[in-house]
This record gives C-alpha cells, sequence and structure tokens, in this order.
C-alpha cells in the first residue's frame, strides 16, 4: 500500500503527454483514486466554477467510500482541498485538464485536446482522455542534414516547427579531421564520421528515452544513408533529396509528413493484422469487461481501441469506458501495448485486445 502520510508524488505536464507521465499513473492502482477531467474551453471565472463543483463532488464521493481505509481518504481529500484553494492556471494552447488524486500521487496534466467534466473515483487513474495527447501519437521529427547546414524539426500533420537542440551542430565547419590520416580523402572520411557522430547524439540525447517518434533525415543521397546506418536511434527514415538544405518549413514537411505517417501507422496496421487473423483462434477479446478482467491477469499483449472512446460526447458508455480504463493501465503493467484506431477500423464493439499464448 501506498505511505499516504508521505508528501504526494507531484506530476505536472504540459501538451503532448510523455510515456514517463503514463507510466507513472499506471503505476498508481489497489488505492483509492480521483481523476477529474476538465474543459478549459471557457472564460476563467465559469472553468474555476467548474473545478469547484468538479471538486465537491469528488470530495463527496470520497467520504462516502466507507470500505476504504480512513487514511487513504483523508489523504485524497487534502489533495481534493488544497487544489480547491489553489485554483487552476492553465498554460496557454490548453483545451483539457486532467487531475489525478490518490494517496501519495497528485497529478496535473494539461492537454491540447478537448475532454468533458467527468469525475471518475476508482482504482486507478481514468486514462482514455490521456490517450489521444499521447507524444508519439501523430508525432515525428525531421532532420534536415547536409555539410553546409543542420536543422532539425518536430511536428505532426499540421507542420513543423523548429526546435533548438543542445550541442546540435550547425553544419561540419566546426568539426576538425585526424591530421595522422594518409591524404584527403581519408581525412574527409574521418570528419564525415565524427561530424554524423556529433549529430547523432545530440538528437539522441534529445529525444531521450521515451517513446520514440519516427526521425525522418531529409538530405544528400550517400550523407542521409550514412547516417541512417550509424545513429543509435531506434527509428531513423533516410529520405534522400540534395535539394532539401533550401527548403522552406513547409516544403520539408510537405515532403517528410507522407513519409511519417506511414511508419507512424505501421505497428497499427500489423497489429490490426494480427487480431483479424487470430480472431478465429480465440486469442482476441472484444468486449470491455472481458478485456479488463483478463488485462489484471497479464494475459493482455496489445489492446487496440476506437477513437471514439477517448473523446468527450462521443455515446459511449461509462460503464465500458471504465472497464476500458482499467484495461489500459493493466495493460501497460504488464508492459503490453495500447493503440488508438479510426473509429472504422474497429467492429461494432470499437475495442480489441490479443491475449498472450
Amino acid at each position: 500500500m501506498t505511505d499516504v502520510q508521505a508528501p504526494p508524488t507531484l506530476i505536472e505536464s504540459t501538451g503532448p503527454v510523455a510515456w514517463s507521465t503514463l507510466v507513472a499513473l499506471a503505476r498508481w492502482g489497489q488505492d483509492l483514486c480521483v481523476t477529474i477531467t476538465l474543459p478549459l474551453d471557457a472564460d476563467p471565472p465559469i472553468v474555476d466554477r467548474w473545478l469547484q463543483d468538479a471538486l465537491a463532488e469528488a470530495a463527496h464521493r470520497v467520504r462516502a467510500r466507507e470500505d476504504a481505509p480512513r487514511l487513504e481518504r483523508d489523504a485524497v481529500l487534502r489533495l481534493l482541498a488544497d487544489a480547491a484553494r489553489n485554483g487552476v492556471h492553465p498554460g496557454p494552447g490548453a483545451t483539457g485538464l486532467v487531475l489525478v488524486a490518490a494517496p501519495g500521487l497528485w497529478a496535473a496534466i494539461e492537454l491540447p485536446v478537448a475532454v468533458e467534466r467527468h469525475v471518475h473515483l476508482a482504482e486507478v487513474p481514468y486514462v482514455l482522455p490521456l490517450l489521444p495527447a499521447r507524444r508519439s501519437g501523430d508525432r515525428y521529427a525531421a532532420l534536415c542534414l547536409s555539410e553546409g547546414s543542420v536543422r532539425y524539426f518536430e511536428g505532426d500533420g499540421s507542420g513543423l516547427a523548429s526546435v533548438d537542440v543542445p550541442q546540435l551542430p550547425g553544419d561540419i565547419g566546426g568539426i576538425v579531421w585526424d591530421e595522422a590520416l594518409a591524404g584527403p580523402p581519408e581525412a574527409h572520411a574521418d570528419r564525415l564520421r565524427r561530424f554524423l557522430r556529433r549529430v547523432d547524439y545530440a538528437v539522441v540525447a534529445h529525444l531521450g528515452t521515451a517513446e520514440p517518434l519516427p526521425l525522418v533525415v531529409v538530405g544528400e543521397p550517400e550523407l542521409t544513408a550514412r547516417y541512417a546506418t550509424a545513429s543509435h536511434y531506434p527509428w531513423v527514415v533516410a529520405v534522400a533529396d540534395a535539394a532539401a538544405e533550401a527548403w522552406t518549413p513547409t516544403r520539408l514537411h510537405q515532403r517528410t509528413w507522407p513519409e511519417a505517417r506511414t511508419h507512424l501507422r505501421a505497428p497499427l496496421q500489423a497489429e490490426l493484422s494480427d487480431v483479424r487473423m487470430l480472431a478465429p483462434t480465440g486469442l482476441t477479446v472484444d468486449h470491455p469487461d472481458d478485456i479488463a478482467r483478463a488485462a489484471r491477469n497479464g494475459e493482455v499483449a496489445a489492446l487496440v481501441v476506437a477513437a471514439r472512446w477517448c473523446r468527450p460526447g462521443a455515446g459511449t458508455d461509462a460503464r465500458g469506458a471504465d472497464a476500458l480504463a482499467t484495461a489500459v493501465v493493466h495493460t501497460w503493467r504488464h508492459r503490453g501495448t495500447v493503440f488508438v484506431a479510426d473509429d472504422e477500423q474497429l467492429g461494432p464493439s470499437g475495442v480489441v485486445a490479443r491475449l498472450r499464448s
């Protein structure tokens, strides 16, 4: 059981949700857990009233849980009272807010996607609204690479934005060569190796250990091929085009997004193919309650959820959504994979799980 007397673990997140945030939330469970989702698309006084109403409802429901230990209830009530006093102060661009209060945990996660007002009380956080905002959802990175220029961008289907990467060289000019080498061709090859290694180290350090984004590397054919071969990053897509050095971010996006989208969709498409093939074998489940039971037992290898389960006002039933939120958390805990698919890619239930054989 969580130490309810210790100061709470604080999780604060803005923008696309990092894998580390989801993992931290998935760790919590088997305790009293309150999740509040709040839309931010209104004037601040209205949002504050929504927040106060939601916090009051959550506190009432926690007090009514006489089956939960008193220390756990008191710990959660203190967190809710603190939030009621402090209010919320969302940053620019946030359209939704998810608050999670559990013994030893307080999370405030601003989202760039819409949510509806909802108070959820269960043994696990209500994570469905977070799935569309996952950092690896439709996001990718683009590296425009030449000896004379290195530019790094991140974005999604709507466009690319330049990102400053620490220690990323701007060109090959600052890279010295080994003077002990025999002649100019060998010296240049050594200089090129050092240059690409410096670029790779900077990019890998920047992207870190979160769920990987596809990195589309665009430039002169030989250079991009050498980078893709030598890189330590696990998801490099080489696009050969010697004219890329002069491209605007708009032109770079037009050229790289189709490549990124194909690679982003590949794992989901492979999973959908697998579950269709395995459907007659009994190794797939498509009812939320059955999936939740299997996930608790560590039997779910992969879970595919239709986007409508994650959207506000999409007509999904509350009980099914609760079961799926539980299934997602337990799938992560047992090192399974969770995908979000377009509604038309799944059957009537809008969900399917592939079981471990």
